[in-house]
């Protein structure tokens, strides 16, 4: 009887292993950024339809878990718009920390301004980049990709928080 009671703890000590490590596997493959933009730039009209523009921006960023943890960045990109709905156009990113550096370049994205009442109070988006290069103890990552998903929130106007997964 003991041996069956050893052994059904162990069985199920061992399930609660694995579904502990499948599910920290899951967080370190995600890395979670809180950022905020500094150089935003109101939408420039293109002038060849209603709502279309065009903005750029600039933005830093801080890696606060996930495989770029304790990074720091700094990334632009340019935005073309039609209405609420933006069309990513370019996207460069560098990320670093002590012993290491990434370099991130977009792939594709889109976003969604929320309106309320005619005016912008919040935006959602995704998007895919790829690591054009990475050093140091994020070398392993050169050469992947991930998806990330965005939103607004934060302390100001201007802050953002991303998710991003390896593929």
């Amino acid at each position: 009887m003991n041996v069956l009671r050893i052994h059904t703890c162990a069985v199920a000590a061992a399930t609660i292993t694995q579904v502990a490590v499948v599910r920290a596997n899951a967080q370190e493959n995600t890395n979670v950024w809180t950022c905020s933009n500094f150089s935003a730039i109101a939408p420039e009209p293109l002038g060849d339809r209603e709502n279309h523009a065009l903005t750029l921006s600039q933005w830093g960023c801080r890696v606060v878990s996930g495989p770029l943890a304790g990074g720091v960045a700094i990334g632009d990109n340019t935005w073309e718009w039609d209405g609420p709905t933006g069309k990513e156009l370019t996207f460069r990113l560098v990320v670093r920390k002590p012993g290491a550096t990434a370099v991130l370049r977009g792939t594709s994205g889109s976003q969604m301004v929320t309106l309320t009442a005619g005016k912008a109070t919040g935006m959602t988006g995704t998007g895919r980049y790829d690591y054009v290069l990475a050093t140091g103890s994020w070398a392993p990552l050169a050469g992947k990709s991930e998806t990330w998903t965005i939103k607004s929130g934060g302390p100001g106007p201007l802050d953002f928080s991303v998710e991003s997964t390896l593929e």
